[in-house]
């Protein structure tokens, strides 16, 4: 660790970004921040330090529960880490279903079209009377 003081961070501006790096088939991660005087700051390499059973050690970054902050942070990096090719292990599993319960749908408005005797689509289907009414 170095002994030069860090420089205090206004919370409001940390951005968490993430590039995918299509040549050196990588994706890159980075913080950054304004400090109180608005510089704009970038953190170096991590250091890696030794872990102890039980132990979570000291956090990465820090970022405060106030909603628009947290929220737009981490929406912001979650977005970009999506742009860089990065999903979420239920993103698959959630497509599937979808594309399952769409096929269901498909299935039930063939067998309605079928029993109504309907030739048209269902955006005609609410413009028809009711089966016995003129």
């Amino acid at each position: 660790m170095s002994s030069e003081s860090q420089p205090e961070i206004n919370p409001a501006t940390i951005d968490l970004g993430a590039f995918r790096d299509e040549r050196n088939r990588r994706t890159e991660v980075w913080i950054a921040a304004d400090d109180v005087d608005g510089q704009r700051r970038y953190t170096g390499r991590i250091q890696w330090v030794e872990h102890h059973e039980g132990d979570r050690g000291d956090p990465l970054i820090s970022i405060g529960h106030r909603e628009d902050t947290m929220q737009g942070v981490l929406q912001r990096f979650v977005n970009e880490l999506w742009d860089a090719g990065i999903r979420p292990a239920q993103a698959e599993a959630g497509l599937t279903t979808i594309t399952a319960t769409q096929r269901h749908l498909d299935d039930m408005r063939a067998i309605v079209a079928k029993q109504l005797k309907l030739t048209s689509g269902p955006a005609d289907w609410a413009a028809r009377p009711e089966p016995g009414k003129p």
